[in-house]
């Protein structure tokens, strides 16, 4: 039995774009905080000082803007992380990621 909800209780295009963004800006709050948190361990245990933190950070923003929406990239970092290098993350299911990358690129426009 499928659920129907009726047009007048149904979110308007207005509203599903505003929860769209708050997903969006939520989303990107959470991975700054996360680099906030990268960069202080990578300064505090590893030495990295300004510069190398900077080249990194502009590293990491290329690539993600090289290869965003591109589900093979997160293929070939699962190989290299788990598969050459033997770090104990789990695979992700990319056909989840590309549904929620098409959900982002809606939401942009």
């Amino acid at each position: 039995m499928k659920a129907r909800i009726p047009p007048n209780n149904r979110m308007t295009s207005v509203a599903k774009s505003a929860v769209d963004r708050y997903i969006y800006e939520k989303t990107h709050d959470e991975l700054m905080r996360f680099l906030k948190i990268v960069n202080v361990v990578l300064n505090r245990h590893f030495g990295f000082g300004k510069t190398r933190l900077n080249r990194f950070n502009s590293e990491l923003n290329g690539e993600m803007a090289k290869h965003q929406g591109d589900p093979a990239l997160w293929v070939t970092i699962d190989r290299i992380l788990i598969d050459e290098i033997g770090l104990p993350f789990e695979r992700e299911d990319y056909t989840a990621r590309e549904d929620a990358m098409q959900s982002i690129k809606h939401m942009k426009k």
